[in-house]
């Protein structure tokens, strides 16, 4: 079973961070130790949109259909201006 900190802590880990580095997460102690996944025992827990944020970064989560499983994407918290 993954829980929140497990997929939390490796979208972290692929973009060379730690938990150290999050400035700001809305779930807490017990919510990171619930499943991440949407079928689970706790599946009536809906998640934050966001995960967390650090300061290079802002990890979103979303649901993905095809595999039925929570997903957590980074995205840049101040991306390059377009040229």
């Amino acid at each position: 079973m993954f829980t929140w900190r497990d997929v939390i802590t490796g979208a972290l880990e692929l973009n060379g961070e730690r938990w150290d580095d999050i400035e700001f997460t809305p779930f807490n102690e017990d919510e990171l130790s619930m499943s991440s996944n949407p079928m689970g025992a706790e599946n009536n827990y809906n998640p934050p949109s966001e995960a967390a944020w650090t300061e290079k970064y802002v990890y979103t989560v979303f649901l993905d259909w095809e595999y039925n499983l929570y997903l957590i994407t980074p995205y840049l918290r101040n991306p390059p201006a377009s040229l």
